[in-house]
Parts: C-alpha cells; structure tokens; sequence
C-alpha cells in the first residue's frame, strides 16, 4: 500500500484529540505520518501521546495564536512528506476500514484527487453507537446533478482524503478569509 500521511486540527479537546488518535491506530492500514496543528489551544506535547506509543512519524505544531482550521489544515499538508493526506478534526474519528477503503478507491484511478467515503453521526464515546450515516453519493449520479440536487454532498473537509499534488494555492498564511472552515478550504482544488 502507497503511503499516507494525516492532519488532525485541534484546540481545547484533549480527550476528543487522544480518542481520534487512538481511532487511526486501530485503523487497519497505518499512515506513515501525523500532524496534528493545535490552534492555540491548550498545549499538545509528545508526552501528552506518549500512552499511544507507535511507529507512525508524530508531527506537532502549537499555534502561538489563533488561525482558524483553514491555516491549520494548509500547514498541516506544507508538512506532510507524503501524496496523500487525510484530514480530520479532533471531534471525529475514523472507522477501521477508512484508510483501506479511501486508498483503494484512489489506487483505482490514478486521476482522482480527492475522495469522500461518507460518515456515521454519533452522540456518544461508544463510536459504534451510529445515530445516521450518510454515504458519499452515487456513482450513477454526476457530480454537478448531485450538487444542484442535494447540495454539498462532500461536507466536511474533515472526512475526504486529498492527493496533495492535486491541491494548488495553499498558502496557510492567508487568514484574512472570513469563511466557515468546514465548507471551504483554504487551498483551491483542482
């Protein structure tokens, strides 16, 4: 399997912070790296993830003020060292099977730069306990259809994974955008 890197941003969530790491150590395939960019939250330390102890490259960055999760998600990819870089926001976690079948779906079209797989809403610790589920949409349906239709069918960027060379324009020092982080991302995509 090709190697992948992911980004966590953070701030204030410790507990939610350590149960999103421990949901990409269970994972069946392990990234090569992980970034995590806490946005001038409390700070996070190797010793604060010392308990999860692994081989995974661990990357921490702590904003010395706030960014904003667009400056966050940007820097986190300027440092990866990997094609492809998942993303994800302390609150959530990722299902055992996420990074399996998200590098499946890209290792089966080399054109594909971004991928969505769907996600479970839940209402508790217990990850398993699913409230609703939404699926990434149908292929049978073409993208501007699924759009004008249904509206943003990808959602958060917490839950897509990007090949990075895809991605133009990052530049993590633009924080003048006053925009809600979880429906636009600082880099254009192409």
């Amino acid at each position: 399997m090709v190697n992948f890197s992911v980004v966590i941003t953070t701030r204030n969530r410790v507990e939610f912070l350590k149960r999103c790491v421990l949901s990409i150590l269970e994972n069946s395939i392990l990234p090569k790296e992980l970034i995590i960019v806490n946005d001038a939250g409390v700070k996070v330390t190797h010793e604060l993830l010392k308990p999860f102890n692994s081989n995974i490259c661990l990357n921490i960055v702590n904003n010395e003020e706030v960014k904003g999760a667009n400056y966050c998600r940007n820097l986190g990819v300027s440092l990866t060292n990997t094609e492809y870089v998942f993303f994800i926001d302390d609150d959530d976690a990722f299902v055992k099977e996420a990074f399996k079948k998200r590098m499946e779906k890209f290792m089966s079209d080399e054109s594909l730069g971004l991928v969505y797989t769907g996600f479970h809403i839940v209402r508790s610790s217990n990850l398993k306990k699913i409230i609703t589920s939404k699926t990434a949409m149908k292929p049978s349906i073409s993208p501007t259809d699924s759009l004008l239709s249904g509206g943003n069918f990808i959602g958060s960027t917490s839950r897509v994974a990007v090949k990075k060379t895809w991605c133009r324009g990052g530049d993590s020092r633009n924080t003048t955008k006053k925009i809600r982080s979880d429906y636009s991302w600082g880099s254009e995509v192409q």
